[in-house]
């Protein structure tokens, strides 16, 4: 029933390939219109300006030509350029024209106009650079039994960024990115990226430092009799506390709790904005850095106001 289908099946191929190859050649000898999207490019900014304003990532461009024409533009992509030698500070207003298009050499497409966005709002400032401190942000706890002895060493502390001044003078400081604590157990030594406010506008120089970290053995430590100050009182009130003193756990790195003296200790009750009465009140405890509290007794303090 369909041998006609593969009677002579090669010519049949063949004729069909040439059939389309025709089409194909009457279709893209048309000419057309089509609306794309290309990538904006800036040039010649003078080297002590910097631009503030974001640039769009693509302008929309209408094109003319016909089919093989519209389509060698694909592996060629179009682009648009503006100059920016000429702009001035701060504020500036650029119409998009079609000779800002660049098409390749040898091709006959034309450049019908610029769709969206037709003028650019540019602002410039000039470039400045200030040295800037590095703080550092951890993030996770050493394994369980040791702690960080001492805040993180940064190398170098101090770094310099560069940008725009109008920002830059509104800068004071950076951040790490955050430093990872999780399982360690010794003292190691990381490099660590500093991230930048804004990657287009700043630049930051080194990239990256080297940050210390001192990792020790926990040790456990009770602290008997820390007396307790009130503070904050107001006029001539009398204050009387029951008790008086307050014991303490604490957990650190072995040198600095040997090292940990009472006068070290500063255990507190606000009473800012209380008057005559009888509160419960909890002690605010002040250790050094590398000291954590485990445990104060009692958790709250009998106070009379008079």
């Amino acid at each position: 029933m369909f041998k006609w289908l593969i009677n002579n099946i090669e010519i049949k191929i063949v004729a069909l390939v040439i059939a389309l190859l025709l089409w194909f050649h009457v279709a893209t000898e048309r000419t057309s219109t089509v609306i794309w999207q290309t990538s904006l490019r800036v040039r010649n900014l003078p080297r002590n300006l910097v631009l503030v304003t974001e640039i769009p990532s693509a302008i929309a461009v209408e094109f003319e030509g016909t089919g093989k024409q519209l389509l060698l533009l694909r592996f060629k992509p179009p682009y648009v350029e503006i100059d920016l030698s000429e702009l001035k500070l701060p504020k500036n207003k650029i119409i998009l024209q079609p000779e800002d298009v660049k098409l390749p050499a040898e091709t006959k497409v034309l450049v019908k106009k610029i769709i969206s966005p037709t003028t650019l709002e540019l602002e410039l400032d000039r470039l400045g650079s200030k040295k800037i401190r590095l703080f550092p942000i951890c993030e996770g706890e050493p394994k369980e039994g040791f702690v960080l002895a001492e805040p993180p060493i940064l190398h170098p502390s101090v770094v310099e960024l560069s940008g725009p001044r109008k920002m830059l003078s509104t800068i004071d400081s950076l951040s790490t990115e955050k430093i990872n604590l999780e399982e360690l157990t010794c003292q190691t030594k990381q490099w660590i990226k500093l991230p930048l406010p804004n990657k287009e506008l700043f630049k930051i120089s080194p990239e990256s430092v080297l940050v210390l970290l001192k990792v020790e053995e926990a040790v456990k430590e009770i602290i008997p009799e820390v007396i307790v100050q009130v503070v904050n009182r107001e006029g001539n009130l009398v204050v009387s506390l029951q008790p008086q003193k307050i014991n303490l756990s604490v957990v650190g790195p072995a040198a600095e709790i040997r090292k940990l003296e009472p006068s070290k200790i500063k255990a507190k009750i606000d009473l800012a904005g209380l008057k005559n009465g009888v509160y419960d009140l909890p002690a605010k405890i002040e250790l050094p850095p590398s000291i954590a509290l485990l445990e104060a007794e009692p958790k709250h303090f009998r106070v009379v106001i008079k």
